[in-house]
């Protein structure tokens, strides 16, 4: 489970707690900042739990691709048989493992699993890696309560991240909101919410069900019987909305398959000059081209449509290459102020622009 910790700071941190009660069988792990419980449908003829080591468990499972698997325990021993297979594990007392929350009570936001996932998927990857600015490497969640009693769910959900270089903007409308009236927000692990993308299923009926305890600093997810428990970061998320321009002298339309080809193309000479790509749109031409002093360069056309000044910006290539891997649709639009003043990317949906993302890309500057 992806939530033991590889370098715990107690041993029973690396063991996952199995627990048998008269519904079935409960896995549980946690590295004190992350947490998944997962139930499964089992024959229980006698209850009991105990800990065994994560790695080695899991392991052994990994080889047994199908059948009856029979546990059963004796002391701190877990018997494991499986066919003609039988291994004994040696793990520890139960009491030992850490208390984790379970979901009770009415959630607090109901999503569509599968709605969530884009959303998530096309925010996270702009969360900071870097652990000094604790603050940035979360999902900020932004509940925004609607002043119209009719809303359907009474409200909106914003997701941004940043790293300082760039900035994930994308909104999605709960399901449900238990009567949510005020505002809130909580900066969530971008890692814990990666995890929970892909702990969820793939059914378009699923539902993610989100309940909050703000007293405590933790969130916990529901996604049919998995449960993903996770501690907030503390502090105040940048004021991502002031950062955002709010109008633009030029706006260019790319298609995106081809954008994403141009870029492959040219990074090949610019990873050994800052990653750095030049781009210059005017009219229907757009060109992108990279140099290096040691390889060469390269130039590449592609078809565009530009409205207002014609442009020339500077850009990480690796920046536009990981937006362009999150984006399904195949229009894409930047708009900006000039050469020196932050890109804004958005999607194109049947020839209008979609409002509900929004991603920022800090620009390079170069030499004339």
């Amino acid at each position: 489970m992806r939530s033991v910790s590889s370098r715990p700071q107690l041993p029973v941190l690396a063991n996952i707690k199995l627990t048998a009660a008269k519904n079935g069988l409960e896995l549980l792990s946690t590295d004190l900042e992350m947490s998944f419980r997962i139930k499964v449908g089992a024959k229980v003829e006698q209850e009991g739990e105990m800990s065994v080591p994560a790695k080695t468990f899991g392991e052994l499972m990994g080889t047994i691709n199908s059948g009856v698997v029979e546990l059963s325990s004796e002391g701190e021993k877990l018997t494991v048989k499986a066919g003609k297979t039988k291994a004994v594990i040696m793990g520890m007392a139960a009491v030992e493992f850490p208390a984790i929350p379970e979901f009770e009570g009415e959630a607090d936001f109901e999503f569509e699993s599968q709605k969530l996932m884009e959303v998530i998927d096309k925010v996270s990857f702009s969360a900071a890696k870097d652990e000094s600015r604790p603050v940035f490497t979360g999902v900020m969640w932004r509940w925004t309560a609607s002043a119209s009693d009719a809303a359907a769910a009474g409200g909106e959900m914003i997701l941004a991240t940043t790293d300082g270089y760039r900035l994930s903007k994308s909104v999605i409308t709960p399901s449900k909101s238990a009567g949510k009236k005020e505002n809130m927000s909580v900066n969530i692990p971008a890692r814990s919410v990666t995890e929970l993308v892909k702990a969820m299923g793939k059914d378009e009926n699923d539902m993610v069900l989100m309940k909050i305890e703000m007293s405590k600093q933790q969130v916990i997810f529901k996604c049919g019987e998995v449960e993903l428990v996770s501690r907030l970061i503390g502090g105040d998320f940048p004021p991502f909305e002031q950062i955002l321009p709010k109008s633009h002298t030029t706006a260019v339309i790319f298609d995106r398959s081809e954008l994403m080809e141009t870029v492959r193309r040219v990074s090949i000479f610019a990873r050994d000059s800052a990653n750095i790509v030049k781009l210059s749109c005017d009219g229907e031409k757009g060109v992108m081209s990279a140099n290096s002093s040691t390889i060469g360069s390269s130039e590449c056309e592609m078809e565009v449509t530009t409205e207002g000044e014609a442009l020339e910006v500077a850009f990480n290539w690796k920046y536009l290459s990981e937006l362009l891997g999150v984006i399904g649709e195949e229009r894409i639009r930047l708009e900006s102020e000039g050469g020196l003043k932050p890109g804004v990317f958005k999607v194109m949906k049947k020839d209008k622009v979609d409002e509900s993302y929004v991603h920022v890309i800090m620009p390079v500057r170069v030499a004339s």
